[in-house]
């Protein structure tokens, strides 16, 4: 959902100047409404992440996973065993595509395809240590499933794999290093989301977390396993969580939560399209109020649409008796409505005053 935006170009990006934007949003909408803030792995964004831990312990900060990878790649790229074959296939790619008879040949010769296969041993190499990295940003980038569930495993294979590849694979098997981080990540986590209350602490840590790794009440049950044999794009640990779960209810709380983030910062991007849809040539000149109404409305019609779109496209006539409202269909936004007080942000005509454009 889209909330607020801000024009900050006047303004230096300092730690603390994004520390007190996010406080103050974090203010506005409610602090225990927040779960989670993403953002890139920037200097001055990993200083405001500090002090927001420090003054508000709740909430995750989440450094965005696919920048971190593409940093990741751009770096490994630079290395003198992977740049000369990137530069040599770069060579090779621009006389081919520069050159309509030698391009007419490849295409023949591959029956329409691009240059794709590795054509020497060199690069079959890079390609078995960039593919894993791929495969994770690719996952990180994805909008199927909630990114969070999977990128640590993910992380954890994709560097087996390309330490297999470099022929380090036997040095760095060593599953009780990876048991003591994935038990100190969760106890930490379990101190973040339930911060100052140590019963709830206690609950999960000490209690609730054994009936998951014994197997206990619902957790045992044949479906249970059944329900997470096939770890593909199309599991979800939440759902999971929110059906086998109930036996450990605070153990669940937070699983369904923490499994329900994303890893990335990517889904932003979405925000940006709309934003040059309203922001054109033509309309270059509206105030910023404006433009951010504008955004708040078309941004969230759209989300609510999508929603919609989830439902049953036909309503029961029981419902009305049943959740005891009537709802219509708003024509214009192709929306269901309901006849109580919706919550939706009261707009006025003088939100959306300009200066006077000029042909």
């Amino acid at each position: 959902m889209f909330s607020s935006s801000k024009d900050t170009s006047k303004d230096s990006h300092t730690g603390d100047y994004i520390f007190q934007y996010i406080d103050q949003w974090s203010e506005d909408i409610g602090s225990e409404k927040i779960v989670q803030v993403v953002t890139n792995n920037a200097t001055n964004n990993v200083a405001a992440a500090k002090m927001l831990k420090e003054k508000r312990p709740r909430i995750f900060w989440t450094g965005c996973a696919a920048h971190t990878l593409d940093l990741m790649l751009e770096g490994i790229s630079k290395l003198q065993y992977f740049s000369k074959i990137i530069e040599q296939a770069k060579a090779v790619t621009i006389f081919v595509y520069a050159h309509h008879k030698t391009l007419s040949l490849m295409r023949f010769f591959t029956k329409n395809h691009d240059i794709v296969r590795p054509g020497a041993t060199s690069v079959m190499v890079v390609l078995k240590i960039f593919s894993p990295l791929v495969k994770v940003l690719r996952l990180a980038d994805g909008e199927k499933v909630p990114s969070l569930d999977f990128i640590y495993g993910e992380i954890l294979e994709a560097k087996n794999s390309i330490k297999e590849a470099s022929n380090y694979g036997p040095i760095f098997h060593s599953t009780i290093k990876s048991d003591f981080e994935v038990m100190e990540g969760f106890i930490a986590c379990v101190e973040t989301f339930y911060h100052g209350d140590l019963e709830k602490q206690d609950r999960v840590v000490n209690h609730e977390l054994s009936l998951y790794k014994n197997k206990i009440g619902s957790f045992g049950r044949t479906l249970a396993f059944k329900g997470c044999e096939n770890k593909d794009s199309e599991f979800d640990p939440g759902n999971w969580w929110s059906t086998y779960g109930c036996g450990a209810p605070t153990l669940q709380k937070l699983a369904t939560r923490i499994l329900a983030l994303t890893s990335s910062s990517f889904r932003c991007e979405r925000n940006w399209s709309s934003f040059e849809g309203i922001h054109t040539k033509k309309r270059n000149r509206l105030y910023v109020n404006c433009l951010n109404n504008l955004v708040y409305v078309q941004f969230n019609a759209k989300l609510f649409s999508k929603k919609r779109q989830i439902r049953e496209k036909n309503v029961d006539a029981v419902e009305e008796w049943l959740v005891g409202r009537v709802q219509y269909i708003d024509s214009d936004l192709g929306l269901m409505l309901s006849t109580q007080a919706p919550r939706v942000r009261d707009l006025y005509d003088d939100d959306f005053e300009s200066e006077e454009e000029y042909v």
